[in-house]
């Protein structure tokens, strides 16, 4: 299959030519491509399909449910959005529960199901948090971090565990190494941390941030706080929910500006995404809904129903980022943090997970593994 004539989003600039597209991958940028398979893509753009590293749920179905069912539908409805790749997450509940929910995904990533988006593995945020900072996070189940209790709720799905959050202060030095040794990235989260604690923990190897703003101590002219230390930290890498509910625009293009490319956009997003407002369950708690907002009853945000394409839109909304930064903050930045070499990027002979949007940003076709799904 041929794209022809096509706006490509390089990560520096944006071309105008064909893309050859065999096997599932990219196989060749060039201009005037001949084919007995093209389409004509003129005043389009090319972008790399999203990349989510943070979802609990879309379509009233939700990692935590523990079922084949909930992590094929979840992937199914993220590709529906423009997410090619995303990390199932899941978050503080009874082990039983959470080792339920690593079941489900590694089942499904075992699975060959068609027009799914690629699950990368397990983000898992908590239960080492703060009760201050708990947000959405049930009290019932916040625990220490030690070597065993890390053990105890890891228990044999490392292999697909890929980001972990905690809060430095509920945690031992020693868990962040760990996760170091282990290959999982470990992630500052629902925190009390000043930011010393924050810089200590940067340089053991906590360089992910959870939700920057969100479930953290806030900005102050005489201490950082967590969120003034991730700013001014260049070896963490944050997450930012873009969706002018969770965090004021300015706040989040001061974000964009600090961060540059260690700074990328996620949905948040619980079961409720996608459906009419009511009431919902996240994490065995209730949570209400109304226009965009997801509330506990005590008025607490509890994740999102934000999708990744209104994300991309927000990005050049409230950020100004143009469309090669939009696409840094949705794709490539998240690729780079999660050592994807095969997605990101329109490159030859990476995966074919791309986005055909129009001049409005909206999205017109889907390629998921070099199959047009929609």
């Amino acid at each position: 299959m041929v794209l022809k004539n096509i706006d490509i989003v390089l990560e520096d600039e944006v071309i105008k030519s064909d893309v050859q597209i065999k096997n599932g991958k990219i196989f060749k940028i060039s201009a005037e491509i001949e084919s007995d398979e093209s389409l004509d893509c003129s005043g389009k753009y090319l972008i790399p399909g999203f990349i989510d590293m943070h979802i609990h749920g879309i379509g009233g179905h939700d990692a935590m449910d523990g079922t084949v069912e909930a992590v094929t539908s979840m992937s199914k409805e993220v590709l529906k959005r423009g997410v090619t790749s995303y990390l199932p997450t899941l978050l503080t509940e009874s082990v039983e529960r959470i080792h339920s929910g690593f079941e489900a995904v590694k089942t499904v990533m075992g699975m060959d199901i068609e027009n799914t988006a690629d699950i990368i593995g397990v983000h898992m945020e908590g239960p080492f948090f703060c009760d201050e900072f708990k947000g959405a996070q049930n009290p019932k189940f916040l625990q220490y971090g030690t070597l065993d209790t890390l053990e105890a709720l890891v228990g044999n799905y490392w292999d697909i565990l890929k980001i972990l959050s905690a809060a430095p202060e509920r945690i031992e030095f020693s868990v962040i190494q760990k996760l170091k040794e282990k290959g999982v990235i470990a992630s500052i989260g629902h925190t009390s941390a000043d930011s010393e604690l924050v810089e200590e923990a940067s340089l053991f190897g906590m360089t992910h941030c959870v939700h920057l703003y969100n479930g953290m101590k806030g900005l102050h002219h005489r201490e950082p706080g967590t969120a003034g230390a991730i700013l001014n930290n260049d070896r963490i890498h944050a997450e930012l929910i873009l969706d002018g509910i969770h965090v004021h625009p300015k706040m989040a293009k001061l974000a964009y500006k600090c961060k540059g490319n260690k700074l990328s956009l996620i949905t948040d997003a619980m079961r409720a995404t996608g459906l009419q407002d009511g009431k919902y369950d996240l994490g065995g708690q209730d949570v209400f809904v109304k226009g965009y907002e997801a509330r506990l009853a005590n008025g607490s945000l509890a994740g999102s129903t934000l999708t990744m394409d209104r994300a991309f839109k927000n990005a050049l909304k409230f950020l100004d980022s143009g469309i090669i930064g939009a696409v840094k903050l949705t794709s490539t930045n998240a690729a780079d943090e999660l050592g994807l070499t095969s997605k990101g990027r329109i490159e030859v002979g990476r995966d074919a997970d791309l986005l055909v949007v129009d001049r409005e940003y909206n999205i017109e076709k889907i390629i998921k593994a070099g199959k047009i799904i929609s």
